[in-house]
Formats: C-alpha cells, structure tokens, sequence
C-alpha cells in the first residue's frame, strides 16, 4: 500500500474542528448523563484519541492502492465484527 502526504495538504481543518468539538462534548455529555466516576471519562477520551490518530493515519493511504487488498480487508472487517458480537460487552 502507498502512503502519501499529499492527502494532508488538502486537510479540512473546520471539518475536523468541528468533529473533536463533538467528540468532546459527547465525552463530557456522556460522563455527566452516567453518573461514572471520571476513569470512565478517561478511558472514552484515551480511546477517542487512538481513533484519531488511527483515522489520520488510514486518510494517508491511497484508495487505489488498497484496492489490491479489498478481499482481505472485508475478510477482516467480518471477523472483527463477529469477534465483537461473542466477545463484546
């Protein structure tokens, strides 16, 4: 697969504003409407992160490039969604 850093030079920063302005909140939201102790809130915004960086990091690789990988990728995406539904809480 490629990576380019072209992807990042045409980078939507309100979109991207606008979307940890709302990730924020729901953090803050949902700590305030469960009543959980703040690990809880840690612990939703660590994860928030780690989607972030994995977000920015998947936004670099080319499409076209990845397409050679299709089968596998959606071979993957289903163990990993039947992984959630046996495994997940």
């Amino acid at each position: 697969m490629t990576f380019s850093l072209a992807v990042y030079r045409r980078f939507d920063l309100p979109l991207a504003a606008a979307v940890f302005l709302l990730v924020g909140v729901g953090c803050i939201i949902q700590f305030s409407l469960s009543g959980a102790t703040l690990s809880f809130f840690w612990r939703q915004l660590i994860a928030a992160c780690i989607g972030t960086i994995l977000a920015v990091v998947v936004a670099g690789i080319d499409y076209r490039a990845a397409y050679g990988w299709r089968r596998w990728l959606y071979l993957g995406a289903g163990v990993l969604l039947v992984g959630v539904l046996f495994l997940g809480t």
